[in-house]
């Protein structure tokens, strides 16, 4: 069987605050994300999840009226992904490179350099969110793109903006809560 490439980003799993922000998020959100993957994706595929796959506690996640593990709950939903699952930290990713691993990624890290394709959590552009811890990792990450031979960008982060140019973003918000195959991406970037 032959190998597909995906791009997801910005799940927020059980993070139903969010819904507060994003109004037009679906409230079952949670298993229409986990549908959509599972019809998109084969299980020899790989998958790149670029960031904020849950809602950013490693605590306790109040599910249904439960107070539950949330490494339990998301290594639980995790396992049910189909795919070879490899992790690009986000900014609401607090579980550690090790539990991220643990939970069924291959690997976990901060951007990744996949031929002239740089992945990333952050569009790497100003935002009227960002804090000046997140200024420095962008800053961070620029440099690393800078100083790489990467022509492309691959991010989520912005859950209502598709910045255009060598940008492609992968938030489930804005590709129909399914992760985008890396046909779809080539088959951008080779317009502009």
């Amino acid at each position: 069987m032959v190998e597909n490439v995906w791009f997801t980003s910005d799940q927020h799993f059980f993070h139903e605050k969010l819904l507060e922000y994003i109004p037009t998020r679906p409230k079952d959100y949670n298993q229409i994300m986990i549908d959509n993957w599972n019809m998109s994706i084969n299980d020899s595929d790989i998958v790149y999840v670029l960031g904020d796959l849950t809602a950013g506690v490693t605590k306790f996640i109040k599910d249904n009226g439960l107070v539950v593990d949330s490494f339990q709950l998301v290594s639980s939903l995790v396992s049910e992904l189909k795919g070879r699952k490899i992790f690009i930290r986000g900014n609401h990713d607090y579980f550690t490179n090790e539990q991220f691993v643990e939970m069924g990624f291959e690997s976990c890290q901060e951007t990744l350099e996949l031929g002239e394709f740089f992945l990333t959590h952050y569009p790497m552009l100003p935002d009227k969110y960002m804090n000046e811890k997140m200024k420095m990792v962008v800053d961070k990450h620029l440099e690393i793109f800078n100083d790489s031979d990467c022509k492309y960008i691959i991010h989520g982060h912005s859950h209502e903006t598709n910045y255009g140019g060598n940008r492609f973003n992968v938030a489930m918000d804005l590709n129909g809560y399914t992760p985008v195959n890396i046909d779809e991406i080539k088959g951008y970037f080779k317009q502009i």
